[in-house]
């Protein structure tokens, strides 16, 4: 738990940010559930989870967690109240570009000392200056290893490291060419997957795996590490696909 003080709920992860990205997770879940579930006690029993799920998630205070689940939240209300059931393709790629257009912004902030006015936006359970020195460091390797990427270097060797962003570590570690193909993979499979929805369950599905995409700007375990953690996100396009009677 370098880093980090007691008062930021962690249960038992390495660090707060993560364990917000496993009750994120659950979150979403649980609103699929209430969603899908036709029966009234089911549906209670999930509403009740969510208050203390939103105090858990509250407490990690994962900033970029919250900022997606807002987003999850406003998107979903609209497919709910909307006839069209669609995401249109803009706002998809706009999502799956989110940490990256995220982290520049951070990056030109801090650059004109600004930063500071945005403490509630950007502090990741730490200092508010927690990512400029990696990010930083992250963009000087991309631009001399832009084609083959400093997965070697960004780790000394070890292979463990990652940038805190799932975008940023891709492109820092695999180079240009790697990043640019799994930017337009996502987009076209949640594009593909969007477009043959045609229940608003199935939308909000897609709806959950952006919001997952959208956390990645402060944390890169979608990407990386064992945690497993891409197996809960990829299931919600999973979801998506299926047929509901």
């Amino acid at each position: 738990m370098s880093g980090y003080t007691s008062q930021y709920l962690s249960f038992n992860f390495t660090n707060p940010n993560l364990a917000a990205l496993w009750i994120l997770q659950t979150i979403l879940y649980v609103f699929i559930a209430i969603i899908y579930f036709k029966n009234k006690f089911i549906k209670l029993f999930c509403s009740g989870l969510l208050f203390p799920l939103f105090i858990f998630l509250y407490e990690t205070e994962s900033r970029t967690s919250l900022i997606a689940l807002v987003i999850f939240i406003a998107l979903s209300i609209f497919v709910l109240v909307k006839r069209n059931i669609k995401i249109r393709r803009l706002i998809i790629a706009f999502l799956v570009l989110f940490p990256i257009i995220a982290a520049f912004i951070y990056l030109t902030m801090a650059d004109n000392g600004n930063l500071q006015q945005y403490d509630v936006l950007f502090s990741e359970a730490k200092a508010l200056s927690s990512r400029t020195e990696v990010w930083t460091n992250a963009f000087e390797m991309i631009k001399a290893h832009s084609i083959t990427g400093a997965y070697y270097q960004i780790s000394d060797g070890t292979g463990s490291s990652q940038m805190h962003n799932t975008h940023i570590d891709v492109w820092a570690s695999y180079g240009t060419i790697v990043f640019i193909l799994l930017i337009i993979y996502l987009i076209r499979i949640v594009i593909s997957i969007s477009e043959k929805c045609t229940l608003k369950l199935q939308t909000i599905s897609v709806i959950a795996f952006l919001g997952i995409i959208v956390m990645g700007t402060g944390e890169a375990a979608l990407f990386s590490g064992g945690v497993g953690i891409y197996i809960l996100s990829c299931s919600f396009l999973l979801l998506a696909k299926c047929e509901y009677n």
